[in-house]
C-alpha cells in the first residue's frame, strides 16, 4: 500500500510505502546525538581551554613576568615563548571548534588571535542553522549549475 502525504508547512510532498519502516526527523530540532560524541565534546572542551590559557600565559605572562623582574630580555626566549604560545592557541582553537561540533580547520582562524576566536564563536552559532537546513535538503541531489542547454557556449 502507498500513501501520498503532503506537508503544508514544508510545501513539499513524498510518497512513503508502508510496509518499509521510516524514520522521520523534524528539521526543526537539533540532530540527536549518543554519549559517546557528547564525552568526546566535552574532553575538546577542557583541553581548549587549557591550551588557550597557556597560550595566554606564554604569550603574555611569561614576558611580562620577565620585564618587570628585570631579567634578561633577550630576544630569543621572547621570540620562544611568543611562537610557543602562538601554536598553543592554535592548537586550541581548533580543540574548540571542535567542541562545538565543527570541523578542527576552523581553529585555523585563531591565526586572528581574537577576531579568529570571534569567527569560531561565530560559526558555532550558525551550526544548528547549518545541520537544520542539511536535513531539510533532499539526500542525493547536487546543486549544480548545468548553464543554459539553449546557449551555444
Amino acid at each position: 500500500m502507498v500513501l501520498e502525504a503532503r506537508i503544508p508547512s514544508f510545501e513539499t510532498s513524498a510518497i512513503y510505502d508502508l510496509n518499509e519502516e521510516i524514520e522521520i526527523m523534524n528539521p526543526y530540532e537539533a540532530p540527536k546525538s549518543d554519549g559517546f560524541r557528547m564525552r568526546e565534546r566535552g574532553i575538546h572542551g577542557v583541553l581548549a581551554a587549557f591550551l588557550m590559557i597557556a597560550a595566554l600565559i606564554l604569550r603574555f605572562g611569561v614576558p611580562l613576568t620577565i620585564a618587570v623582574s628585570g631579567g634578561s630580555d633577550s630576544a630569543g626566549s621572547l621570540v620562544l615563548f611568543s611562537i610557543l604560545g602562538a601554536v598553543l592557541w592554535l592548537w586550541g582553537c581548533c580543540h574548540l571548534a571542535m567542541h562545538f561540533g565543527l570541523s578542527g580547520a576552523w581553529g585555523l582562524a585563531g591565526i586572528l588571535f581574537l577576531f579568529g576566536l570571534a569567527i569560531i564563536l561565530w560559526a558555532a552559532n550558525q551550526k544548528p542553522k547549518w545541520d537544520r537546513a542539511a536535513a531539510r535538503r533532499p539526500k542525493g541531489t547536487k546543486r549544480e549549475y548545468k548553464g543554459d542547454p539553449t546557449s551555444l557556449y
